[in-house]
């Protein structure tokens, strides 16, 4: 085998997408939502009388009436298993009073008793403090609450001083927060399998070539096709078109005669549409043996058949066409054909469908 193992950065970027390193602390970040403060009537009358006017730009907005302001959620993490995370926004919030002008900016929400955080004119601080803070499930996604919201000395000061009053007072009643957001790549549970069925036209070329298939524990063999079981720190979008979806076990290419050829763990790149594998080609000389992880597959979900639970958790493609790497077209002609050109880089070499359940 000539071919080069995978460059460090791209071993990198499969490996650091996702933070699902633990069963206790598996978090998923936060792809999209929206972030909702709802002023308490009290305090919007207070901001009239004191003739604050609320604005918001950079992609936040004020509702007509002036008593709610709604934020984009853009990234953050949420533990949807232990209910704890944090939120972050972009946009600012705007006091004007007169002249006076203060932009409260990079608000983040986080699952604790003082759950906003964000520039006040400065530096970070605490804004609020909340009588309750709790995170709840909605099918992949998550709702963050926290209520009743009031507002810290610190906060209360900063706004006196730099709208030029002296009626903000720490404690007071501003209104509630409520966030829906729903994750980028949601971890996986080490369940369910990856199945690989090889199409007829590959297996009869291999069998001409006195080539079996066959799997090693604890992949497994089930008519015709090759299950190989999902791993943990696998992270995947709910629509499955994004991650990383690892499995272990691995296929035996084995030639009468000659050595075998491996893919070892596979790992499905379900953005790239693109599988590889620990690659092992023996006897090891003449032989590269184990080069570490190479191209093995392609393929192409948008052909597949999609199915999604949000309230089971669970998400699974059918019938994904698979086609062999250009490089590993290669390794088989080197490793089963003495050097002739009998594999085509792209050729169809069977389908691919998987079932998984997100944590």
């Amino acid at each position: 085998m000539r071919r080069q193992p995978l460059p460090i950065l791209m071993l990198l970027a499969f490996a650091l997408v996702v933070d699902c390193g633990s069963a206790k602390a598996a978090y998923d970040p936060i792809g999209r939502g929206v972030v909702r403060l709802s002023l308490h009537p009290g305090f919007k009358r207070f901001l009239g009388r004191e003739g604050i006017e609320l604005k918001a730009r950079d992609g936040g907005t004020v509702s007509s009436g002036g008593s709610a302001i709604a934020l984009p959620a853009v990234g953050g993490r949420i533990d949807p298993t232990m209910l704890k995370g944090t939120i972050e926004t972009s946009g600012e919030v705007v006091l004007i009073r007169g002249r006076k002008k203060l932009a409260i900016r990079d608000l983040t929400l986080k699952s604790k008793r003082t759950p906003l955080f964000a520039r006040v004119g400065g530096g970070q601080q605490k804004v609020v403090s909340a009588g309750r803070v709790f995170i709840r499930r909605e099918g992949f996604g998550a709702l963050f609450v926290a209520h009743p919201l009031r507002l810290t000395f610190k906060t209360a000061t900063r706004l006196d001083k730099r709208l030029d009053v002296a009626s903000f007072s720490p404690g007071q009643l501003i209104g509630s927060l409520r966030a829906s957001v729903s994750p980028s790549t949601i971890c996986l549970l080490p369940t369910g399998d990856a199945v690989i069925t090889l199409d007829p036209s590959f297996q009869a070329k291999l069998k001409s070539l006195f080539v079996a298939v066959t799997p090693i524990f604890p992949a497994e063999a089930n008519a015709g096709s090759f299950q190989l079981p999902v791993e943990g720190r696998s992270a995947i979008s709910q629509t499955a078109t994004e991650g990383i979806l690892r499995t272990g076990g691995s296929l035996e290419f084995l030639q009468l005669g000659g050595g075998p050829l491996f893919w070892h763990d596979a790992w499905l790149d379900l953005g790239a549409g693109a599988g590889t594998s620990e690659a092992d080609v023996e006897p090891s000389p003449p032989y590269a043996g184990r080069v570490g992880r190479t191209a093995t597959l392609d393929f192409d979900l948008t052909a597949a058949a999609r199915s999604a639970d949000p309230s089971a958790h669970t998400i699974s493609e059918s019938g994904a066409p698979i086609r062999l790497d250009a490089g590993m077209a290669a390794d088989f002609d080197q490793a089963f054909a003495e050097g002739r050109h009998l594999f085509d880089p792209g050729e169809a070499i069977g389908a691919l469908s998987f079932g998984v359940t997100t944590q």
